[in-house]
C-alpha cells in the first residue's frame, strides 16, 4: 500500500490574493509574509496533521510557505525532516507580480490558454510553470509508492495545488482558462489536500 501525499496551501498573506479574491495582488514571487491570522491558520492546520504519520516535508522556499512549514512542523510529534524546494514556487508571472488581481485576470486565463506565451517582463510560460509543479509532484507520488504507513507533506501555493489536482484528474491535456484559473481547487490558505493512492490513481480529499 503506498504512503498518502498532502498538500498544503500556505497560510494568509497581508496582501496576495487568493484568485477568487478581488481587492488582493497577484502575489507571484514576491517574498510575503504570513500575517497573524495566517500564523494561526498554520498552527491550527498543524494540529490537524498530527493523524498522518508525517516523515518528510518539503516547503516552497518563499518565506510564506517556509513560514508555514516551520509552524506546522511545531505541532508534529515526531518532528519530519523539512527541506525546501524552488520547484514548489507559484508561477512567476513577471510585470503582472503585484498588480491588482481585477486589473490582470484576464491577461493571464489568456497565458494559461496560450500556455507557451510569457508574461509581460519576462517570468514563466505556463507550460513552464505548469511542467515544474508536475515534474516535481509525479517524483513526490513515485516515492510515496514506496513508503507505506508514511505521510509526505508539500507546503506550496494555491495555483501549484490547483494544476496538481487537475493534472490527477484530467492529465496535463485538462489545463485551461477554466480549469487553471479561479478558486485553488477549493483549497483556501491555510488548508490542505490528501492524495491517497487507489488502484488506479490519486484521489483527493481536504484534511478536516
Amino acid at each position: 500500500m503506498a504512503g498518502i501525499v498532502i498538500l498544503i496551501r500556505h497560510g494568509q498573506t497581508q496582501s496576495e490574493d487568493s484568485l477568487g479574491g478581488e481587492n488582493g495582488i497577484i502575489g507571484g514571487w514576491l517574498d510575503l509574509h504570513l500575517t497573524p491570522l495566517g500564523r494561526k491558520e498554520s498552527q491550527d492546520l498543524g494540529s490537524k496533521l498530527t493523524q498522518f504519520p508525517i516523515t518528510r516535508m518539503v516547503s516552497s522556499d518563499l518565506s510564506r510557505s517556509v513560514e508555514t512549514a516551520r509552524l506546522i512542523e511545531k505541532r508534529l510529534n515526531p518532528k519530519p525532516k523539512l527541506n525546501v524546494s524552488h520547484s514548489l514556487r507559484t508561477w512567476n508571472l513577471g510585470d503582472l507580480t503585484g498588480k491588482p488581481v481585477k486589473e490582470v485576470r484576464d491577461t493571464i486565463q489568456t497565458l494559461v490558454d496560450k500556455k507557451f506565451t510569457p508574461p509581460p517582463g519576462g517570468g514563466e510560460t505556463f507550460q513552464e510553470f505548469s511542467s515544474r509543479v508536475i515534474k516535481f509532484l509525479s517524483m513526490v507520488l513515485q516515492n510515496a509508492e514506496k513508503l507505506e504507513g508514511q505521510a509526505i507533506a508539500l507546503v506550496t501555493h494555491g495555483r501549484c495545488i490547483q494544476i496538481s489536482k487537475v493534472w490527477l484528474e484530467r492529465g496535463e491535456d485538462g489545463l485551461n482558462s477554466t480549469t487553471a484559473s479561479g478558486k485553488h481547487a477549493g483549497v483556501e490558505t491555510g488548508q490542505a489536500l490528501i492524495l491517497n493512492r487507489n488502484s488506479r490513481t490519486w484521489d483527493t480529499k481536504l484534511v478536516e
